[in-house]
């Protein structure tokens, strides 16, 4: 089966201020938040344990990488700054512990 274009682009035409403050926020979260970053990819994921990094984001979802594995985390709805970014982050995070 062939993939279409949307299923795998992200319009991004909204996300000028999410764009300009990925590379920060990716910064940030894997230096002072890769315990969320670990619960994402085994809590939310079911990925197995391992050195879960963030590696991008856009407004669709989160890239995490261990290794050669790489994850996708989809948000449940679309975020376009970076101040919607981090109260998804953190809702996802809350989510994960949850089921700790």
């Amino acid at each position: 089966m062939d993939l279409k274009p949307e299923q795998f682009l992200t319009e991004i035409a909204d996300a000028g201020a999410l764009l300009d403050a990925e590379q920060g926020a990716v910064e940030h979260m894997n230096e002072d938040h890769r315990d969320a970053i670990h619960l994402y990819a085994t809590k939310l994921l079911g990925a197995d344990l391992a050195d879960w990094r963030c590696t991008g984001c856009d407004p669709d979802g989160i890239d995490m990488q261990a290794e050669t594995a790489t994850l996708r985390l989809d948000f449940p709805e679309r975020v376009t700054g970076p101040t919607e970014l981090r109260k998804m982050l953190v809702k996802l995070a809350d989510e994960a512990r949850a089921r700790l």
